[in-house]
């Protein structure tokens, strides 16, 4: 239900919706079970981008609240490789590059700039 959540164009109900994954993942154990569920329910457009964002927006949540430990995602690795490669280097990236009016109606859209 959250997932179906996140792929609203409501941005208000996209943020709730990572509260909540927030308060389901209060227990982390669950966060395999939440990465698998984001990727296979955010696949396309900018579902993608939420879904980059919204993996983004947990794990710095569990490291500011000091809940990020050593091995939490370990049986996650293998996954988030494949969604961050697809980001840096595949049709996510492409798409980043080529959609620039898109990016301001989609937070989650916006590329990082050092």
């Amino acid at each position: 239900m959250i997932c179906h959540t996140l792929t609203s164009k409501d941005m208000v109900a996209r943020d709730r919706a990572r509260e909540a994954l927030i308060l389901v993942n209060y227990d982390t154990r669950f966060l395999n079970v939440t990465f698998k569920s984001l990727h296979n329910n955010l696949e396309r457009g900018y579902q993608v981008h939420v879904k980059i964002y919204t993996i983004h927006h947990l794990l710095d949540h569990l490291h500011q609240n000091g809940s990020f430990k050593i091995g939490m995602i370990d049986d996650s690795l293998k996954l988030l490789s494949e969604i961050i490669m697809s980001e840096e280097f595949g049709k996510v990236k492409d798409e980043k590059d080529t959609e620039d009016h898109k990016r301001n109606l989609f937070k989650e859209a916006k590329t990082r700039r050092g």
